[in-house]
């Protein structure tokens, strides 16, 4: 998954509109600590149709590091 900068847009080009394109999106989220500090951090969401019960979350963490989680559900 390509990282965004500030400012960028997700944009996909012209040649995979006939398939499934990935759904992308940023946010900024609030994390609590059990110290009362509350920090800020850049978060990348990602939603593609191939795996329709699951979203990649993506962590921008101190600095350059990322912590990537896959939120899923079951389809049974």
């Amino acid at each position: 998954m390509k990282d965004f900068q500030d400012g960028d847009v997700p944009t996909c080009d012209e040649d995979r509109l006939s398939g499934p394109t990935p759904i992308l999106g940023r946010v900024v989220v609030r994390f609590f600590a059990a110290n009362a500090v509350v920090s800020p951090v850049r978060t990348d969401l990602r939603y593609e149709s191939a795996d329709p019960h699951a979203v990649t979350t993506k962590f921008h963490v101190y600095g350059n590091h990322t912590v990537q989680w896959v939120l899923g559900a079951n389809s049974s």
